[in-house]
Parts: C-alpha cells; sequence; structure tokens
C-alpha cells in the first residue's frame, strides 16, 4: 500500500519527541514511581489483606508496563514507515540522524513478580505514606502523559493519512488510550486502601 503523509519531516521530529519525552521520559517515572511505592508497601504493611492490595497494585504496573512497551512499539514501527518511504531523504528539510532511528528500536521492558502474603496478621505503620506520596507523583505524572499521548495520537494520525500498518498502529495506540483512566482509578483506590487500612489499625492500637 502506498503511503500518503502530509509531512514526513514532522513525523519523523514528533516521533523522536515522542520516544524522549514519552516512551523514554514520562512513563519510565511514573513505573520507578509506582515500583518504589510497591517495595514501601511490601516493606510497612503485612497480612492476607496487605497482601491482596499490593498484588493489585503490582497487576497496575505490569499493564503500565505494557502501556509503555505498546507506546514503544509504536514509535519503532513508525521509524519504519519513515525509513521505507521512497521519498523520505528527499522529502525531509534535514538528513535523517541514523544514531536517533537506532535508539527507536523497540526495547520491551520487563514486568513485576506477583505478589503474596498470606500471614493472617493486621500489621502496617505510619511509613507506607512515603509509598503513597510516590503514588501522588505517579498519579501527576500520568495526567501529564495521558495529555500528551492524545496530542501525539493526533498528531501522527492527521498527518500519516495511509499506508500499510496505519490501521494497525491506530488500534494499539486507542486500545492503551482507552486504559489511562482505568490506571488512574486503580492508582486512587490504592491510595484509599493505604489510608484506610491506616486509620483501621490505628484505631485498634
Amino acid at each position: 500500500m502506498i503511503h500518503r503523509i502530509r509531512s514526513l519531516s514532522k513525523l519523523y521530529d514528533d516521533t523522536i519527541a515522542a520516544q524522549e519525552r514519552l516512551v523514554d521520559g514520562i512513563a519510565v517515572d511514573i513505573l520507578r514511581n509506582v515500583e518504589q511505592a510497591i517495595v514501601c508497601f511490601e516493606e510497612n504493611w503485612k497480612g492476607i489483606d496487605a497482601g491482596k492490595h499490593i498484588q493489585d497494585l503490582v497487576l497496575t504496573y505490569n499493564s503500565m508496563i505494557e502501556m509503555r512497551n505498546n507506546l514503544a512499539l509504536i514509535c519503532a514501527g513508525l521509524t519504519k514507515v519513515i525509513q521505507n518511504y521512497k521519498k523520505v531523504k528527499d522529502s525531509l528539510k534535514k538528513p535523517i540522524n541514523e544514531e536517533e532511528l537506532k535508539r527507536l528500536r523497540y526495547k520491551k521492558l520487563p514486568t513485576m513478580e506477583e505478589y503474596s502474603d498470606k500471614r493472617d496478621i493486621i500489621d502496617i505503620n505510619e511509613s507506607v505514606l512515603e509509598g503513597v506520596k510516590k503514588i501522588d507523583i505517579a498519579k501527576s505524572a500520568l495526567d501529564i502523559f495521558n495529555q500528551e499521548v492524545h496530542n501525539y495520537y493526533n498528531l501522527v494520525t492527521n498527518n500519516w493519512l495511509e499506508g500499510s500498518g496505519r490501521e494497525q498502529m491506530v488500534d494499539l495506540f486507542e486500545s492503551f488510550i482507552n486504559k489511562l483512566s482505568i490506571f488512574e482509578e486503580a492508582l486512587s483506590n490504592v491510595v484509599k486502601n493505604v489510608q484506610d487500612a491506616l486509620n483501621l489499625y490505628n484505631s485498634i492500637h
């Protein structure tokens, strides 16, 4: 299928920017904060209920890893469109930076192992609030990520009008865009669950 692209130079610039700003930037920051929160909760919140809530957060983290990996896959796929476009070198106002394009090769981040705590105890301390702070930071970053992903999606779809792989790219984009609100809700629930558990523990001790 023949590709129809309004501005190849802009597609190139937008894709490089998305890799740097979203894939290697905001997404990694979100994941790092959620991972640090999980470690904090594991150290300071014990028992069956804690195990369930922490595992729910692990599942959310792994879904967010998938989201980041999908966006990395989109960026890597778009570089192939750029490279294979027959007039690419003539269409770009500046030459292709091959080193930049190498950075856009798909790199998959690993997920986290399941967490379990079967002990029939209730044990939590104030240090879990440090984990809550990490979740709050991740939530704020997720709001920015959400806005910028939507913007990147609009830039790409309004520029790349037709071509092999476009439909799959759109489907992949939309599948994780629809999950962003789910992640926000999941992180909010984590904060509520931790605070409820801490309040309950303090009320009976």
